[in-house]
């Protein structure tokens, strides 16, 4: 999610559907603490392909992937990470004030 193009510069839209959700199902926001010392971290990961494999297009991401990246996710909720804006792709004499046209946008 963090990493998506189409989320550049969106976190904060982001983190208000994550309120919004959070609050609407009645639970606290999640936290990276609040994850990192669940009593459940074994047992998720003991589970991922059980729970995630009917899901999730496949090869499943190892648990550990997904684990590692949380400091980056809540870096990014919290907007205190820099997206990576990658560069346009140019190719030949491009005028580079071109801009697509709104219907191929995504």
């Amino acid at each position: 999610m963090h990493c998506h193009p189409d989320l550049i510069g969106r976190s904060d839209a982001v983190r208000q559907v994550l309120d919004r959700k959070c609050a609407h199902a009645g639970v606290a926001v999640p936290t990276l603490a609040s994850i990192q010392s669940s009593p459940f971290r074994t047992e998720i990961e003991t589970e991922w392909g059980n729970m995630l494999a009917h899901q999730l297009p496949q090869p499943l991401a190892p648990f550990d992937a997904f684990w590692n990246a949380l400091s980056d996710v809540f870096s990014w909720l919290a907007g205190t990470s820099i997206s990576r804006v990658l560069p346009r792709a140019e190719f030949g004499d491009v005028d580079a004030t071109w801009q697509a046209p709104k219907a191929m946008t995504s």
